[in-house]
């Protein structure tokens, strides 16, 4: 799990840079002081993985649904996958 840790005052080196990342629709949701471009492309790197695995859940979420309402079976990790889901959405099931 990613700590974040407010550090208060900050006197930029020369190679400093602070970055904003900004989410489409909604604005700047951050703002990092990146190291030679790293911090930023791996902070970026991670939320668009998330959002990827997140709609990968989603997809496979709809199908185990539909093929439990047609067959009667259910599955193993059904659940866990419902509570995964609802946890990355910031939601209760």
């Amino acid at each position: 799990m990613i700590k974040w840790i407010e550090m208060g005052q900050h006197t930029p080196r020369p190679d400093d840079a602070l970055t904003a990342i900004e989410q489409e629709g909604f604005g700047i949701v951050c703002a990092v002081l990146d190291y030679e471009g790293e911090s930023v492309d791996r902070i970026l790197n991670a939320v668009n993985t998330h959002d990827e695995l997140l709609e990968a859940c989603r997809t496979l979420l709809s199908s185990l649904q539909w093929e439990e309402k047609r067959s009667g079976t259910t599955y193993h990790g059904y659940e866990d996958l419902i509570e995964a889901v609802a946890k990355a959405e910031r939601r209760d099931r």
